[in-house]
């Protein structure tokens, strides 16, 4: 996130919909927590029940006890015994129950996928098992809903994934927050999961809610293989989210990617002279990041250096102002204007006295000698011709 005088910009891809900070940690509250990467998963309050009575009162109710302790433990012959012995109607209540562990929506196929046991799925599956039964959680503090498959993806479970798919599950249903099990694979960089998603007809351009779309997720992390895999597929390459102000070359350059914006431009065409709607280029987010080799990549590739955004900075001002001198001094070698004036009234110069960092001060101090004694270098030159 970067900020001056009121403005903020996000160059770092995140879902600004529930996941938008990705934090390290998921919980799956079932018998005993599972840690896994990525983003905080959470029951809904009061999801774990009280005991289960001792004893059963009646025939089902044991065979209900049995039926998800066999799915809990992955017992898969007991299970399919059990089923086996089940008349219709007996099977279709406890496929679609909730788990008498819960208080909430844990079904019995979203508790097989939760401990992993991709036999017990793909049986409850046959058997009759609804593949978009979502469960309810919170993620980051946000209640939704998300699908089975949603739920593989986040886990990483690559062949519960592919059962999944074989018995219909819609690879773009991920949750009720618009967050695809494509985005979601993308974002743990799963090639496998997302080769398999687009192989059978996710959406390579579907956005989260806020529009953020797959190429950008993978421009952003730096997963060149990926970019290229979707660019291969669909991917549109200058897609822009709905608040303007993401694009996969910008989040490429401020992510400091070099590979990944060269694939962009040089494979795919991308624009380098592309824009958010405050007017923010990729050239910028390299300045602000201070990459002098991504700088001199799009400026060779065409990206124009006096460029201003909407507050009238231009690059060497960004690059000033996050005080990223070789940055500063290669677009002043290069002819960029020092004397650009923002909205604010002020130069380049002026942003280098405020940072009071002796290098960048001397810097343009050095710029303007040199600049004076070309001038008076010109003035004596000049002297001569008219004498005669």
């Amino acid at each position: 996130m970067f900020g001056i005088k009121g403005r903020a910009f996000s160059f770092c891809c995140h879902f600004s919909s529930p996941l938008s900070s990705f934090p390290s940690i998921i919980s799956l509250h079932i018998r005993r927590p599972i840690v896994l990467p990525t983003f905080s998963f959470t029951p809904m309050a009061d999801d774990v029940g009280p005991p289960a009575p001792s004893g059963a009162v009646d025939d089902f109710a044991q065979r209900t006890s049995q039926f998800f302790d066999f799915i809990h433990g992955g017992n898969t012959d007991r299970l399919r015994a059990l089923i086996d012995s089940l008349s219709a109607d007996e099977l279709n209540t406890l496929l679609h129950m909730n788990d008498p562990l819960y208080n909430r929506e844990r079904f019995a196929l979203i508790v097989s996928i939760m401990e992993g046991h991709t036999e017990i799925a793909a049986l409850l599956l046959e058997k009759g098992a609804d593949v978009h039964q979502t469960t309810l959680g919170r993620v980051n503090n946000v209640n939704m809903a998300v699908t089975p498959l949603w739920i593989a993806v986040n886990m990483l479970q690559l062949e519960m994934c592919h059962v999944l798919v074989a018995h219909g599950a819609n690879v773009d249903l991920g949750s009720d927050s618009s967050l695809t099990p494509l985005l979601l694979a993308c974002d743990k960089s799963s090639t496998a999961i997302v080769t398999l998603l687009v192989e059978n007809g996710a959406n390579v351009n579907l956005g989260d809610s806020e529009g953020a779309t797959p190429i950008m997720i993978t421009s952003r992390s730096g997963r060149i293989e990926l970019v290229r895999f979707l660019l291969s597929h669909g991917a549109n390459v200058e897609q822009i989210d709905y608040s303007g102000t993401r694009f996969a070359l910008l989040d490429a350059a401020a992510n400091e990617h070099l590979e990944v914006c060269r694939l962009l431009v040089e494979e795919w065409a991308a624009d380098v002279n592309q824009q958010s709607v405050d007017g923010i280029t990729a050239l910028m987010g390299a300045c602000i990041r201070g990459r002098l080799d991504i700088t001199v990549f799009l400026i060779e590739h065409g990206a124009h250096i006096d460029h201003a955004d909407m507050d009238g900075y231009n690059a060497l001002m960004w690059a000033v102002i996050y005080q990223k001198t070789e940055v500063a001094r290669h677009l002043l070698a290069i002819g960029a204007n020092a004397d650009q004036v923002g909205i604010d009234g002020k130069r380049a110069r002026d942003l280098a006295r405020e940072s009071r960092r002796a290098e960048m001060i001397d810097l343009f101090r050095t710029t303007a000698n040199n600049e004076q004694r070309e001038d008076g270098n010109a003035q004596q030159d000049e002297q001569p011709q008219q004498q005669q």
